[in-house]
């Protein structure tokens, strides 16, 4: 039994680096945790998180995923509840069966190898996403192909959501409004460029 209590802060990245005594101390001392940092509950056992995932009435995912911020027009799958979750789960589902996955699996194999090669030397990368606003004449990336975007150095877009659909990223492939775009980035620095690059310009208003 864990009886030091650790530092919790559930929404720092720091936490996962290495958080086993945490979760450990969380399962045993305090199933259901006030994080005071976050202000927000955390609950770490397992049969306690299948009964909230369980009970959509209760626990609700419509105001959104993130804490403090409301969500509620994002009707991405993570912000909402069953039935339409489960709808939403089942699209998506499909571009993971087996065969699926193998009909990816060369390119998938190639972009995290050219990530790979690049991470390596520094040790951590970063995983952003953006969507997509705008149109041609406003924005840098819609309408354009993945391969004529000036991405920052350093940065590969690695996959697409777009309209429940998951598109693995090839240079052909063309950016639409509303796109969610997953990027890996090598320097974290560069954030703020990624940003900027998904910022429209004063003519779509």
């Amino acid at each position: 039994m864990t009886t030091t209590r650790p530092a919790v802060n559930v929404l720092d990245p720091e936490f996962y680096v290495d958080p086993w005594d945490a979760y450990r101390w969380l399962r045993d001392e305090a199933p259901v945790f006030w994080d005071p940092v976050q202000k927000l509950w955390v609950i770490s056992r397992y049969d306690d998180i299948v009964a909230v995932e369980k009970d959509g009435g209760r626990y609700s995912s419509f105001a959104g995923s993130r804490p403090h911020i409301d969500l509620r027009g994002d009707r991405s799958m993570i912000n909402l509840d069953d039935p339409d979750h489960q709808a939403q789960r089942n699209i998506v589902a499909r571009q993971f069966t087996p065969r699926s996955v193998r009909n990816h699996e060369d390119h998938v194999r190639a972009v995290v190898t050219e990530i790979l090669d690049a991470v390596l030397p520094l040790g951590e990368c970063e995983a952003i996403e953006a969507i997509a606003h705008g149109d041609h004449r406003s924005s840098k990336v819609v309408g354009r192909r993945l391969d004529e975007i000036n991405l920052p150095q350093g940065t590969t877009i690695g996959a697409i959501v777009r309209h429940n659909e998951v598109l693995i990223a090839h240079d052909h492939l063309r950016v639409q409004p509303d796109d969610h775009v997953i990027l890996f980035l090598v320097d974290k620095s560069r954030i703020n460029e990624v940003e900027k690059l998904f910022q429209v310009g004063l003519t779509f208003f």
